[in-house]
């Protein structure tokens, strides 16, 4: 890792310490998937500002989304969306199910979104590259967190690519916070390319944390 890399760790590390976990997206009105909130998303119901998806019961989720994931993306007033895999991560069969929803709410839907502010993904595999379009093209992001996930070599590069990506398609001045937290990112080569591309954001993004992935120097 080179000494520019280096300095930005040890800085990400100092702002670590100081991190309150504050947001002003706090005061958002949050609501779990479900029938009731999917309809809200539909109409684009101004009142709904925060999404929680909440895998705990992936066979009712995939068939209420799968019918049009396309709501999310046409969505103009959700600021922040959490996805959350929940225990599910070893279950086949919840691996069988899961592609249905993958491709109509990612693809089709969160990818062409365009005004969600905060984006929050927990306990996922290593297939967040599902989101990556999104990053890339959302020119309203401002908060990026991917919280116990498994970030392979792959899953790396392509999240580093995307967050080079915007650049390209004129949405770098957003971005200001990355939290990384506890992704088992353990190969320094890996982590090196995710802050490379984080340095074309030096001008906004003022947090990076990093802890709990156990680097390998």
């Amino acid at each position: 890792m080179d000494e520019a890399n280096e300095d930005m760790l040890a800085d990400a590390g100092d702002v670590m310490e100081e991190d309150d976990d504050s947001s002003d997206d706090d005061n958002d009105t949050s609501a779990v998937l479900n029938e009731q909130s999917w309809l809200q998303i539909k109409h684009n119901d101004p009142t709904l500002t925060s999404l929680i998806v909440d895998w705990a019961d992936p066979f009712y989720l995939c068939p209420l989304v799968s019918e049009d994931g396309s709501h999310i993306g046409a969505n103009t007033h959700v600021r922040k969306l959490t996805i959350d895999r929940g225990d599910h991560a070893e279950n086949r069969e919840y691996d069988m199910i899961r592609g249905s929803f993958e491709i109509s709410f990612y693809r089709r839907g969160l990818a062409s979104n365009e005004s969600i502010e905060h984006i929050v993904l927990r306990n996922g595999t290593g297939d967040n590259g599902s989101i990556c379009q999104f990053l890339e093209n959302n020119p309203m992001l401002r908060r990026l967190e991917i919280n116990h996930c498994r970030l392979s070599d792959v899953t790396s590069f392509m999240l580093a690519s995307a967050l080079s990506g915007r650049n390209k398609s004129g949405c770098e001045s957003s971005l200001e916070r990355v939290v990384l937290h506890d992704n088992q990112i353990t190969d320094e080569r890996d982590l090196a390319k995710i802050i490379a591309a984080l340095e074309t954001h030096v001008r906004t993004c003022t947090h990076l944390s990093l802890t709990s992935n156990n680097f390998l120097r």
